[in-house]
């Protein structure tokens, strides 16, 4: 059996800003999308707690999230395979993660809202009222588990709208803004 192992918190840059990440040995724990700086990447990821002088900054590649075997080995793997693939969403090189996700300690409702986006292609979107339909529990309900997701991109929850296909809310830094950006570059037009 695998521990708790976990990496520390690191930043990496892509082409729409410093993104952050947590990975375990299970898969990447939480995500947050880019922002300017890695510093205020870091703390949102965080949850606004004081950075250390010590950032967890890896450049080009996680460097310092581990050795080359064992545990450590893999929290290296999966950070890199993580930096490697969001880089190339953000250059319009992918359009699947394949990096695994570390669910953990998500209700069993969460998770199957999480897993159902997870099956929302690039360029789709659902209403959250047919997001309930598919996975059960209420509109409201799916809305408060969508606003949980700790992994957004990874986990699209941006491919969600409103009844009639409006933009009603991100929880995510950036909020709206973020969502549109986010469908204008996968080609969604909602209203």
């Amino acid at each position: 059996m695998l521990s708790e192992q976990m990496s520390p918190v690191f930043s990496f840059k892509t082409e729409w800003g410093w993104c952050a990440a947590q990975v375990s040995v299970e898969g990447i724990r939480r995500f947050a999308l880019p922002m300017s700086s890695p510093t205020e990447v870091v703390e949102v990821l965080k949850g606004r707690e004081k950075v250390s002088s010590g950032r967890s900054v890896f450049e080009p590649h996680c460097t310092g999230c581990g050795g080359t075997g064992g545990e450590e080995g893999r929290l290296t793997q999966l950070s890199n395979r993580l930096i490697d693939e969001v880089r190339a969403y953000f250059e319009g090189r992918l359009r699947v993660f394949s990096v695994p996700l570390d669910l953990a300690g998500a209700s069993d409702f969460r998770r199957r809202v999480w897993e159902a986006l997870i099956e929302i292609s690039f360029g789709q979107t659902v209403t959250y009222g047919e997001l309930a339909r598919q996975v059960g529990g209420s509109a409201r309900a799916i809305g408060g588990a969508v606003g949980a997701n700790p992994l957004p991109l990874l986990v699209p929850c941006h491919r969600v709208l409103a009844a009639g296909g409006g933009l009603c809310g991100f929880s995510a830094p950036g909020g709206i803004a973020v969502k549109k950006r986010l469908l204008e570059f996968e080609g969604v037009a909602y209203d």
